[in-house]
């Protein structure tokens, strides 16, 4: 079979590329690339603020291609802690990552993975 994997560099998709590859399938991976420079966090969200005062003052259709909140975000950490959880509210997760994993894999196996063609 073939098939293709969007957000391939991603823990879920990396491990079902593997999955896939080790059934012998032939998979392809379908990113973005990598940044090409950096900017300052700073100097990123004054760029964004100057692209929406232009967007606006020339009244430019669609987004801005940068804004003050997208650099906001992109500077952010996004990854997740549940620490906090257990600490304050005793939560546990009732699956596990590696268990999870292995229930949707074994979904798949059961349901296929639609074809790439």
């Amino acid at each position: 079979m073939k098939a293709m994997v969007t957000g391939g560099t991603g823990f879920l998709a990396g491990h079902l590329m593997d999955r896939l590859l080790a059934d012998g399938h032939q998979v392809w991976t379908l990113d973005l690339p990598g940044p090409r420079g950096t900017l300052t966090c700073p100097v990123a969200y004054a760029l964004g603020t100057a692209m929406e005062a232009a967007w606006t003052f020339l009244r430019l259709k669609g987004e801005p291609t940068l804004t003050s909140y997208t650099a906001a975000e992109l500077a952010k950490n996004h990854s997740y802690s549940i620490a906090r959880a257990r600490k304050d509210m005793g939560y546990e997760p009732k699956v596990g990552v590696e268990e999870g994993l292995e229930k949707t894999f074994a979904w798949i196996d059961e349901n296929g993975i639609p074809e790439y063609k």
